[in-house]
């Protein structure tokens, strides 16, 4: 891919995925999204991005212990990982990303979740868009 800044072909490293949105609703339905991008490997413009949904559970039993006027769930991630698996000469690259969460309601103190899960999504490299 030719890198508008460096002026050249150049080969693409992974970015930091960034966490654009995580929430959670009172019946533990957690929905995410993540956006990751691609960076030039010469001067880390970036030059492709995709934006993955996630969506996910609490188990029931937790979210019945803590439904009630005295209870809100809160969610925030813990840490969102992306790796790489690299396909054969003929097969697609594909990117998996794992995102990390904890849940903690204000019943307890928000130093204990109640709850640590993790979503997992993918997408193939030519699903990306080019910026």
């Amino acid at each position: 891919m030719r890198c508008e800044q460096c002026n050249r072909f150049v080969s693409l490293e992974c970015g930091d995925p960034e966490v654009e949105l995580i929430d959670i609703d009172a019946a533990g339905n957690v929905n995410a999204s993540v956006r990751f991008v691609r960076n030039c490997a010469e001067c880390s413009t970036e030059m492709k991005d995709i934006y993955i949904d996630f969506e996910g559970e609490v188990p029931d039993p937790i979210i019945q212990k803590h439904h009630g006027e005295k209870h809100e769930l809160q969610i925030e991630e813990t840490s969102c990982e992306v790796g790489e698996i690299t396909g054969s000469r003929c097969d697609k690259n594909i990117f998996k990303l794992t995102l990390n969460f904890q849940v903690v309601c204000t019943c307890q103190d928000r130093t204990k979740p109640i709850y640590e899960g993790t979503l997992e999504g993918s997408c193939a490299a030519s699903e990306m868009e080019e910026l």
